[in-house]
């Protein structure tokens, strides 16, 4: 796996939160963010290999899902809810309140 692949999955990881808090409602269930974030983890560990290294294979897939996913849990509850960007009290949740999610 690539220096350049690693760093990507990173930025990836702390932007996927922003993405999630857009998509599901404000008081929408964790089971439900957490799986977007899975769902939306695995579109994004097959997309950027892809755009990134010049092949694929599912090594790459997989490490590559498994870094961004913990990348935006740890992003998530150690960088943008404490800033009060995401959550159910967050900026985003009160600027976009509709969603997926009860």
């Amino acid at each position: 796996m690539s220096i350049d692949l690693i760093l990507v999955n990173l930025a990836v990881g702390v932007v996927l939160p922003i993405l999630v808090q857009l998509v599901a409602k404000a008081k929408a269930s964790a089971a439900v963010k957490s799986l977007l974030s899975l769902l939306l983890a695995a579109v994004a560990s097959v997309l950027t290999p892809l755009l990134v290294v010049d092949h694929i294979d599912w090594r790459t897939v997989g490490l590559s899902l498994a870094q961004v996913f913990v990348m935006t849990i740890a992003s998530h509850y150690g960088l943008l809810k404490p800033l009060n960007v995401t959550g159910s009290q967050g900026t985003i949740a009160e600027a976009v309140p509709g969603g997926v999610g009860k």
